[in-house]
């Protein structure tokens, strides 16, 4: 799982060696810093915004409008059109790059592992309440 925060350090500001590029999509984190990557989400590039964040209203919409960049992961208000845009923009990303993990839900990382399925919570079983 990845946190939003250690998202955050994936936004070009770093040092690409230790920190690629990643963008994240429907709760999937994907690695953006190949050159076709590069080409968009680097620092000083049209699509830079999406680096280190999860962008998935803004990539299913195709905007880089402020507010829907600040929206994140909010498509609770999508109708059904737009949520059939977002499902090809989720396929389009998933065959274009590699996926490097799933972004933990928010709130604090251990609850969301202990509310989440059997695969996460195998994978949180060594912590102890």
């Amino acid at each position: 799982m990845v946190t939003r925060a250690e998202l955050a350090l994936h936004d070009g500001s770093r040092d690409p060696v230790g920190f690629p590029l990643w963008l994240a999509i429907d709760g999937v984190v994907l690695d953006v810093s190949g050159p076709e990557g590069q080409r968009f989400y680097a620092p000083g590039q049209d699509y830079a915004v999406f680096a280190g964040t999860d962008s998935t209203r803004a990539l299913a919409l195709g905007t880089l409008d402020d507010e829907d960049v600040a929206r994140g992961d909010d498509v609770s208000d999508f109708d059904d059109w737009q949520r059939k845009e977002l499902k090809g923009r989720i396929l389009f990303y998933l065959e274009k790059y590699p996926a490097v993990g799933k972004l933990a839900p928010r709130g604090g990382q251990l609850a969301s592992l202990l509310l989440a399925g059997d695969e996460a919570k195998e994978a949180a079983s060594g912590f102890r309440l």
